[in-house]
């Protein structure tokens, strides 16, 4: 299973740099800046691998000039405790469960193809993502370097995307409201009847306050 934390925070940072909010403190530490973080935190670690395989490439050490005085090798061990040592102790059996997706990692991952989903929903609001908003977003997983895995993911839910019914089934809590809102808001620009009537009936669905809506839609909405 790809890591959907790490997609979901490159979609976003795509969508981010897009110009269509330059604030990233605004998404707060919910499951938005977690996803960023985890973004940030995948490219980090890819970086760090390059440093790491670029200094094993590296040519050896040069040796000293012949003439120069080296330390001399150890002396080999007595024969005795050679023989008399105990043999190596077999490593521990590696647990099936050091593979598998802990309870503690399960929330975000599913709260990140939540928001994953709502996005490409909404994106989908005019009745269809035509190729050019299909060929954007396919550009910012092969920006974040996405695996096979989160191609195909997201290709799925561009061919077939998700209802506003199936998105609004998953959400359980105000805060998972709030930022499926969010990231529709985020996903989109709001130039047809048919995008702010999505958005509509996503609030209404959601159940979120007008405060809320009000609020959200001023932080985060852009129009034409």
């Amino acid at each position: 299973m790809f890591d959907a934390q790490s997609l979901l925070g490159g979609l976003l940072k795509g969508t981010l740099s897009g110009g269509k909010m330059g604030n990233k403190a605004a998404l707060g530490m919910g499951a938005l800046g977690i996803a960023i973080a985890a973004y940030e935190h995948f490219t980090q670690d890819q970086n760090n691998t390059r440093s790491a395989t670029s200094s094993a490439n590296m040519p050896p050490p040069i040796q000293p000039a012949q003439g120069l005085k080296t330390a001399a090798p150890p002396p080999p061990p007595p024969i005795s405790s050679v023989t008399s040592s105990a043999p190596p102790k077999a490593p521990p059996p590696i647990s099936s469960n050091a593979v598998e997706t802990s309870p503690a990692e399960e929330k975000p991952q599913t709260m990140a193809l939540l928001l994953i989903d709502a996005m490409l929903a909404a994106a989908n609001a005019d009745g269809y993502i035509d190729p050019d908003e299909e060929t954007k977003i396919l550009q910012q997983l092969t920006a974040i370097n996405s695996d096979q895995d989160g191609f195909d993911y997201v290709q799925q839910r561009i061919d077939t995307p998700p209802t506003l019914e199936q998105i609004c089934a998953q959400v359980n809590d105000a805060e998972s409201a709030q930022q499926v809102y969010m990231v529709s808001l985020l996903a989109i620009t709001v130039d047809t009847s048919e995008e702010q009537n999505y958005l509509t009936q996503l609030a209404n669905c959601l159940k979120l306050p007008i405060e809320t809506i009000t609020q959200l839609n001023e932080q985060f909405q852009t129009k034409e």
